[in-house]
């Protein structure tokens, strides 16, 4: 039952990324293991409203410089201290909240039960199938599933484990596109009834190809479609972009939450 409070400081306008402004505003959070987006336990969008600030003109600004300054001369150190400290707690002067102390009263983020959401989730494969290469059962079975002549060849060939095999993503080889494995990983994926199209989809998704290897096999539109779309849950996703997250191999279960073991 502990509680892990993040707490952190977030400038609302900066070059390179999206303004926070006053008004209705739509949060991402996300939770899980890994630094990458794409394979977080859990994530989920929640929106807070930030009311307009009092913002002073240039030669207010300099006034109430000039006139904090003259203050400081004044007062010791145990004067200074309860305004700033009555002034903090009234939400910057102006009876209204900071943005800190608006996330702060939202309390902690009841983040969904993964084994509830689990069972909302759809068949790995939709009826009709409109993946490019054949689906690889063995991938997405949990590791204490698995025969134990699938396990010694993943072990020995790449290093799985249960930690790193129900966790998708967290085996390093998994960063590589086929050409980038070695000639007896290679034999052993075919061993596991994989060639490297299925590897390259389902497996890496693409994440390794350079712009040119994506233009040359005409996937750069469906890469951009996914990244602008991946804080999405499956179930809120358009055509375009459900189509672009198959091409690319993503199932439910890898697109919301890239673990496939029941705890």
């Amino acid at each position: 039952d502990d509680v892990t409070v993040l707490k952190f400081t977030k400038i609302m306008k900066e070059d390179g990324e999206v303004e926070i402004k006053p008004g209705k505003n739509t949060f991402l959070y996300a939770k899980g293991i890994s630094e990458d987006l794409n394979y977080h336990q859990e994530r989920d969008l929640f929106e807070l409203t930030i009311p307009e600030a009092n913002t002073p003109t240039a030669e207010e600004s300099s006034e109430n410089k000039r006139k904090d300054r003259n203050k400081l001369k004044k007062e010791d150190d145990s004067a200074e201290k309860q305004p700033q400290e009555n002034k903090r707690k009234q939400g910057g002067g102006n009876g209204k909240q900071t943005l800190a102390e608006q996330f702060a009263s939202l309390g902690p983020l009841k983040l969904r039960p993964l084994k509830e959401l689990r069972k909302q989730l759809s068949p790995p494969v939709p009826a009709g199938d409109p993946y490019p290469f054949p689906y690889p059962k063995i991938r997405f079975t949990e590791w204490g599933h698995l025969s134990s002549h699938s396990k010694e060849i993943l072990k020995e060939n790449f290093g799985y484990s249960k930690g790193n095999w129900d966790s998708l993503g967290m085996n390093e080889n998994e960063r590589k596109e086929c050409s980038q494995l070695t000639d007896t990983q290679r034999q052993a994926i075919q061993l596991l009834g994989w060639d490297c199209d299925v590897w390259d989809c389902y497996i890496n998704h693409y994440k390794s190809y350079s712009a040119k290897q994506l233009e040359k096999h005409k996937l750069g539109g469906h890469v951009d479609v996914v990244r602008s779309a991946w804080v999405e849950l499956w179930v809120n996703l358009s055509e375009v972009e459900l189509e672009s997250a198959t091409r690319l191999c993503f199932t439910e279960t890898s697109w919301d939450y890239g673990y496939i073991g029941s705890n």
